[in-house]
């Protein structure tokens, strides 16, 4: 379980320069970003929210530290929808889709469900993906249901996946996050997506989880409980390890 989380959280990770440890801020030297690490606490995006600048410069030149882009990141970390059109405008043709693909990670990262659908609306996919090449659907924040449906409206693809082929519906099932995973299973999200590092599914890991109301929405959304992961344990096998025998007879039922 605990290498699943580690995927999740590097995936999150933009570096620029030489890695330092987990958790830490960016470093300013003679006025540049260096080895910018953009893994923010709830308070850095809390005091981003309260519409403190200097924070949200440091989210906005962790994410991207261009010049050019770092006007409408900024307008984005803040949730300025003033801000975000005015800088979508300054920037030339060819600058928009990436700059904007990075404010629209940074608008979901943060929670700022106003200003995502703001860049949508200026033609940035609901699809785009940030530091690392995690597509926004993956990104947590504070609002993540909210958001998390916003995307899918605007036509984000359900099986979008990150890292190791993490899928949302497979990160929302391992950390227990039952609305988003049923949310994501009736706008058609694969089933049976697995990891490619553990080889698990979003069934297995409700079943570890004890979740039987998530465990029966799987099945009968098409899961298949005879699914091995690398080790060659199905759900079934963690269900019983775990002691949840109703989700154990549950599994087996459908087998």
């Amino acid at each position: 379980m605990r290498v699943l989380l580690l995927i999740i959280f590097g995936m999150l990770v933009v570096r620029s320069g030489a890695a330092e440890p987990a958790g830490c801020g960016p470093r300013y030297v003679d006025g540049e970003v260096r080895n910018c690490f953009c893994v923010f606490d709830d308070r850095d995006y809390a005091e981003c929210r309260q519409g403190l600048r200097e924070r949200c410069q440091e989210i906005a030149d962790c994410v991207g530290p261009s010049l050019r882009d770092r006007p409408l990141l900024e307008a984005a970390a803040r949730g300025d929808l003033g801000g975000i059109n005015r800088a979508f405008s300054a920037l030339d043709q060819a600058a928009r889709r990436q700059a904007g693909e990075l404010a629209l990670c940074t608008a979901v990262a943060i929670g700022h469900l106003a200003a995502a659908d703001a860049l949508i609306d200026l033609g940035i996919s609901p699809d785009a993906r940030g530091g690392g090449g995690m597509p926004a659907l993956l990104y947590p924040n504070g609002h993540r249901l909210p958001m998390l449906r916003l995307l899918l409206d605007r036509g984000a693809n359900p099986d979008a996946a990150g890292g190791a082929d993490i899928t949302a519906l497979i990160a929302a099932a391992h950390e227990g996050r039952s609305a988003e995973a049923r949310l994501l299973l009736e706008r058609g999200a694969d089933p049976n997506a697995a990891t490619s590092i553990t080889g698990a599914t979003a069934l297995i890991y409700a079943a570890s989880n004890g979740d039987l109301e998530l465990v029966r929405e799987l099945l009968n959304r098409g899961a298949r409980p005879d699914h091995k992961d690398q080790s060659g344990r199905t759900a079934s096998d963690v269900a019983r390890d775990g002691g949840h025998e109703e989700i154990l007879r549950t599994l087996e039922a459908h087998r």
